[in-house]
């Protein structure tokens, strides 16, 4: 993640890292029983698998689209467009989860409000990238790969 939510997301999570070894027994379903660590920790744990599922499907969108230029002359530039398209998304992600973070600033929910921001746009751009493969983008095999392309 970069720009002007690192130090905050840094901090929030050595906060995290902090704290007892009984925190990583929260149950992060059962939200309205937790306690504010618990529920930054289980907010910030959301993110990273809502994040881990965008990379998962970007490299299958990455591949299929890839496939499709070297198959098509006329996709030629597809994949440099989306990746363009992703970064600036980034962007705006990272703004307006620490623009919904401001909502308590200074207060010990402010990260959580942002992990939670970071996690609702995460998923909903996985859901755009998913499109990319069910509208027919290609027809070849996903494989690894990370959003540097």
């Amino acid at each position: 993640m970069r720009g002007p939510l690192r130090p905050l997301l840094a901090a929030t999570g050595l906060m995290l890292l902090a704290a007892p070894a009984w925190s990583q027994d929260f149950d992060c379903g059962n939200p309205d029983e937790l306690p504010q660590q618990g529920m930054a920790l289980c907010a910030d744990q959301d993110f990273r698998n809502a994040d881990a599922e965008l990379n998962r499907v970007w490299r299958q969108v990455r591949d299929v689209i890839q496939a499709s230029e070297r198959e098509y002359d006329g996709y030629a530039g597809w994949f440099e467009t989306l990746r363009a398209s992703q970064r600036a998304w980034i962007g705006y992600r990272d703004s307006q989860c620490e623009a919904e973070g401001y909502q308590m600033a200074g207060g010990s929910a402010q990260g959580m409000l942002i992990f939670m921001c970071l996690a609702r746009l995460t998923r909903t751009r996985t859901e755009e990238l998913r499109a990319f493969l069910s509208d027919g983008a290609g027809d070849s095999e996903a494989g690894g790969g990370d959003t540097d392309g």
